[in-house]
């Protein structure tokens, strides 16, 4: 199931970790593991944030991956599931075939 999820870093605890030299390879360690489609790091709020598209294989990776945002960063997470164009496509073409179905 492919999913964003959206990490809204605590600014206090990141800017510890970004003046002792440890937010990027925390960063870089969840990117090595996860592995995600895309990686953005944006604003939200004033406060750092972080978005990654995973293709999660099986929901039960949630926690391994995702602990690290609550424990290292004391973020606020969220996880939307997403489609990309394909899936939306593929959505659509289901859609007409119920649409095509008498009532």
């Amino acid at each position: 199931m492919r999913v964003m999820v959206r990490a809204i870093l605590n600014t206090e605890k990141s800017n510890a970790l970004l003046r002792s030299g440890e937010l990027p390879r925390l960063v870089g360690g969840f990117v090595e593991r996860a592995r995600p489609e895309a990686a953005y790091f944006a604003l939200c709020g004033g406060r750092r944030c972080a978005y990654f598209i995973l293709d999660l294989k099986d929901t039960a990776a949630m926690p391994a991956l995702l602990e690290d945002f609550f424990l290292d960063f004391e973020a606020e997470v969220e996880v939307v599931p997403v489609m990309n164009a394909d899936d939306l496509r593929t959505g659509w073409a289901a859609l007409k075939v119920a649409a095509a179905r008498p009532a």
